[in-house]
């Protein structure tokens, strides 16, 4: 039972996305770049950020 609801929420919460997504292109509205982070059945997985370049090193050092 627990796996079923753990599927039916990813499920509504990809709905949610997807509503969420398809409003703001409507609305010509820009969206915040995603968190690279996806959870896949409650599991929190890191993606690797790519390595930083010249420009955004001087805007750190800014």
């Amino acid at each position: 039972m627990a796996i079923l609801n753990r599927i039916l929420f990813i499920n509504l919460a990809e709905e949610a996305i997807d509503h969420i997504t398809n409003d703001a292109e409507a609305n010509h509205t820009k969206l915040q770049p995603s968190r690279k982070t996806s959870w896949i059945l409650g599991e929190k997985k890191l993606k690797k950020s790519p390595p930083p370049t010249a420009t955004t090193q001087k805007l750190g050092a800014s």
